[in-house]
């Protein structure tokens, strides 16, 4: 047996065991995914849809994320488990059985799948940015500088999606040997998550450097509303960003057959966490009194009035108009609450 045709069988067994362990993967995220849809089904009731209904953009970027990404993502996952009859050989997604050509098929929906994808992570990015600048009262100087930079960044993601997509889908075909599609390597592919990666690099700073002015001048503070804001953040920079430095090393340093973990793991499990972290912040802003709710534990700044040693705290109301303060500072998340 020649050396190519061993490398040849070679490669052709270990991309069918990479695409089983992907099957598994994908799947795994794919159910965690609609598993927290059904988790917080109540909450999207209590806090979006109870009362009187005012569509606004974000509302628009929210059912994206929530439910026009989903079929997607199942049809993604319904194609590569390999669990489609025979009959289904004709088309490779469901949502194209009426295409007779596998390789058209294919070079139908992988573009699709990847501009989708595209525009959910940018929503989720400005969602996650309108988080950040209710922080800084919405100031009108450091929206601005924030919005360029995110268009930046946005730009700079579809224009190397819109060239890779040109270059690999002419090459996208139909395999039945191992019944998913396949194309070339693509080399920048690798680089489709920097821009994202970068515009959420600078939102994080922003928040930590909000948090760290704010405990200067502010001690510490019991805020439910402020503690969401601050710990979803925190929490979304380390499980999403996370997901995405995995995906760009899969993509750089993996097989190809290992991709579809790179971006469909990444889709999906992005997708349940940016609508929980939305829900999660309706809920706190439904529930924040801030006549109640919204104390300052401070502690003497002179020290030697007291034992030493000792540690005196107490709470006071924050020193300025209670009534506004909060609803001034956080105008920007007005639009996320439910009209009422």
């Amino acid at each position: 047996m020649s050396t190519a045709l061993q490398n040849a069988l070679k490669e052709i067994v270990e991309t069918a065991t990479n695409l089983q362990a992907s099957r598994y993967t994908c799947g795994a995220g794919m159910t965690v995914m609609l598993y927290d849809y059904f988790l917080t089904l109540g909450d999207e009731i209590t806090f979006l849809w109870s009362g009187p209904q005012r569509f606004s953009l974000v509302r628009l970027m929210f059912l994206w994320n929530r439910y026009f990404t989903v079929p997607w993502i199942i049809i993604s996952n319904y194609h590569l488990a390999g669990l489609r009859p025979e009959v289904s050989d004709t088309a490779s997604h469901i949502l194209y059985m009426v295409l007779p050509n596998r390789t058209l098929s294919c070079k139908v929906v992988i573009p699709g799948l990847a501009v989708v994808q595209g525009i959910s992570i940018a929503i989720g990015i400005q969602l996650l940015a309108l988080r950040v600048l209710a922080l800084y009262r919405n100031d009108s100087k450091i929206r601005l500088g924030l919005y360029i930079w995110l268009g930046l960044c946005h730009v700079i993601t579809f224009t190397l999606v819109g060239i890779s997509i040109g270059r690999f889908a002419p090459s996208l075909v139909y395999v039945p040997l191992i019944s998913t599609c396949y194309t070339i390597n693509e080399p920048l592919i690798p680089f489709l998550y920097v821009p994202s990666l970068l515009a959420e690099s600078g939102i994080l700073a922003m928040q930590v450097l909000n948090h760290i002015q704010r405990k200067k001048v502010e001690g510490s503070f019991k805020s439910t509303l402020l503690g969401t804001l601050y710990r979803d953040g925190y929490f979304y920079f380390g499980s999403v960003m996370s997901l995405r430095l995995v995906a760009v090393f899969i993509y750089k340093f993996a097989p190809r057959s290992l991709w579809f973990i790179a971006n469909q793991v990444d889709f999906a499990l992005s997708t349940a966490l940016i609508s929980r972290f939305f829900l999660q912040l309706r809920c706190a802003m439904t529930t924040f009194h801030p006549f109640q709710d919204d104390t300052v534990s401070m502690v003497p700044t002179y020290r030697d009035t007291f034992r030493p040693g000792a540690v005196v705290s107490f709470s006071l109301p924050i020193q300025s108009p209670p009534a506004d303060y909060q609803f001034t500072q956080l105008q920007e998340l007005r639009r996320l609450r439910a009209s009422r």
